[in-house]
């Protein structure tokens, strides 16, 4: 990775042929957080291409640095997870423009959905369960498969350590575990759950094609039999089917062979 000294983390692009992530953080007020990453061959562990934060969805957008289109195809992108809010409607734009590349995420309650994803493939949109999600994103940092560059882009540490887990006991003493923010932002971590998410998503997506693909059989392989030499047939040749050709032919092998 590179640092360009203005708090982006990246290589100049990639083309390496494994699959490749991005989670998007979208804030009404700030900057979009971004994370992008090669998936190692493991296949369980990830490493940062690109961590930072863009101004503008679309290239024709007004803004300076990379837009979230130009990144797509600069790193050849597999799987996006965007944050639906505050306003989904240009992440909705960006899954128009990269078909089954992109979805826009939204985090669902504790009781709403029992799901902790659900996919909506007509709305190219996913809820997924706030809490254990971020379980899953910090147990990654934790077992250490997910490798981060040295130069990370300034507030990157902070914002992931705003979020703070807790547990809280009702009246009848059911306990509730939630994430809080402590900090002034947590836009990164958010990105980093979103490429979570991007993961799971195209996992998902491969496990249904490999249910539902049907490999191309012969009827040699549906069927014991041995294969007609019919095939081999060359019409007006019918001679060659005798041992001392047509001209020595009998009436006897005429009639066996039906000339």
């Amino acid at each position: 990775a590179q640092s360009r000294g203005d708090g982006y983390t990246m290589v100049g692009g990639y083309d390496g042929g494994r699959l490749v992530t991005m989670g998007v953080d979208v804030a009404s007020a700030r900057a979009m957080s971004v994370r992008i990453s090669e998936h190692l061959a493991d296949e369980v562990s990830k490493r940062a291409l690109w961590i930072g934060e863009v101004e503008r969805f679309f290239e024709y957008d007004v803004g300076e640095g990379p837009s979230i289109e130009a990144l797509m195809r600069r790193y050849g992108v597999h799987m996006a997870a965007i944050d639906h809010a505050p306003d989904g409607r240009l992440g909705m734009a960006l899954a128009e423009k990269f078909p089954g590349r992109v979805y826009t995420v939204a985090y669902s309650g504790t009781t709403t959905q029992p799901e902790v994803l659900k996919v909506n493939e007509e709305m190219r949109k996913v809820t997924v369960k706030r809490t254990e999600a971020i379980d899953a994103t910090f147990e990654m940092v934790r077992q250490q498969k997910n490798h981060l560059p040295a130069d990370l882009p300034e507030g990157y540490v902070a914002q992931m350590g705003s979020l703070i887990r807790t547990i809280e006991e009702d009246e009848v003493g059911k306990r509730k575990v939630s994430y809080v923010k402590r900090g002034a932002a947590d836009d990164y971590a958010h990105a980093e759950v979103y490429d979570l998410v991007a993961t799971e998503l195209w996992l998902l997506r491969e496990m249904m094609q490999q249910l539902t693909h049907e490999e191309d059989v012969t009827a040699d392989d549906l069927v014991d039999f041995e294969r007609s030499r019919l095939a081999d047939y060359t019409p007006g040749q019918e001679a060659d089917y005798y041992e001392g050709g047509r001209e020595t032919a009998t009436r006897e092998d005429d009639e066996r062979y039906g000339v």
